[in-house]
C-alpha cells in the first residue's frame, strides 16, 4: 500500500507497531493503569495494521487471515475493552462518591 513492496510495507508496519507500543508504555507510565495501556496498544495496533491491509504483503507472505481478523474481529475487541474501561472508571467513581456520603 505504501510503497507496493512487501518488504518495505513490512518494515513500515513494524515501525508503526513499535510506535504503538511506545505510546502504550508512555500511557501506562502516566496513568499507572494497565487497562488503559492495553486499550491504547490494541487500538493503535489495529489502526496500523488496518492502514496496511490493502497491500500485497499479506498475499506474498500468505497471511490473509490477519486482514480478516483486523477488519472483522479486532474492532469488536477494542469496543469491548472501551466499554470495560468506561464501566470500571464509572464503578470506581461511584464507589468513591458513595464512600463520601
Amino acid at each position: 500500500m505504501f510503497w507496493s513492496s512487501p518488504s518495505a510495507d513490512l518494515e513500515i508496519m513494524i515501525v508503526l507497531l513499535m510506535l504503538s507500543l511506545g505510546i502504550a508504555i508512555m500511557s501506562y507510565w502516566f496513568s499507572k493503569k494497565i487497562l488503559v495501556a492495553v486499550f491504547v496498544m490494541s487500538l493503535l495496533g489495529n489502526v496500523s495494521i488496518y492502514l496496511n491491509s490493502g497491500s500485497r504483503i499479506f498475499d506474498v507472505y500468505q497471511v490473509k487471515y490477519i486482514v480478516s481478523f483486523t477488519i472483522h474481529v479486532w474492532p469488536y475487541i477494542n469496543l469491548a475493552l472501551l466499554v470495560y474501561l468506561v464501566l470500571s472508571v464509572m464503578r470506581n467513581k461511584f464507589k468513591k462518591d458513595s464512600a463520601i456520603t
